[in-house]
């Protein structure tokens, strides 16, 4: 099977989806809005429809990450397109009373798809936020190498289990409950696309360390 099969398999069966769940949703909505309902039978009714969503959501990923990944390559400042995934990331940090420090290079791709690295990085940043624990640290920092970029992200939190490493940047793969374990494979496909590296270092309870080089030359 190909990759175009895969993706036809794959539009094929979010269609099948989408459409009973597109219905379940509907018709949740029409009762809870019209119907009197007990405390109880709301609360069901409303796990239901958080339950629909929450698929419809996963479906919407499956079906993005088998879109064949095309560039569109342009000049991308990183120290400013990182600096706005952090901040978008500070009010959920200062949920968990998580420091997350910066000490960025001025640093500008010459040839880069800016939406697919604010995503990679997104992703990035949003597992070690999931990873550390309240009052925990997560560091970025980047720096110009010989026609490369590196960006480094750090983290005091759980760390990843020696058993889990080979397996954390394979699509689907997770340790989390609540995660299809696409966030790491998507940041891995956008960084080799391209053509750079990542490269993760973990120690169980102590953190994790995420390494991406980027060509800029």
């Amino acid at each position: 099977m190909n990759d175009k099969d895969i993706e036809k398999l794959v539009f094929g069966m979010a269609h099948q989806i989408r459409n009973p769940a597109a219905i379940i949703k509907a018709n949740a909505g029409v009762i809870l809005e019209k119907e009197k309902l007990s405390p109880e039978a709301r609360r069901s009714m409303e796990s239901i429809l958080n339950g629909v969503k929450y698929l419809e959501e996963r479906v919407d990923e499956f079906v993005e990450f088998s879109k064949p990944l095309v560039l569109k390559l342009e000049k991308v400042d990183l120290s400013r397109l990182l600096n706005e995934s952090i901040a978008i990331l500070r009010d959920r940090c200062q949920l968990k009373h998580i420091r997350i420090s910066s000490k960025l290079e001025g640093i500008m791709l010459e040839r880069a798809d800016r939406n697919q690295l604010f995503l990679a990085f997104m992703n990035l940043l949003l597992n070690a936020v999931e990873a550390v624990p309240e009052g925990g640290v997560i560091s970025v920092a980047s720096h110009s190498l010989e026609n490369n970029a590196s960006v480094t992200l750090e983290d005091n939190g759980a760390g990843i289990h020696p058993r889990d490493l080979p397996e954390v940047f394979s699509p689907f793969y997770s340790t989390k409950p609540s995660s299809i374990g696409l966030g790491l494979p998507v940041a891995k496909r956008a960084v080799l696309a391209h053509g750079g590296d990542i490269d993760l270092k973990s120690v169980k309870g102590q953190g994790t360390r995420i390494t991406v080089t980027l060509p800029n030359g």
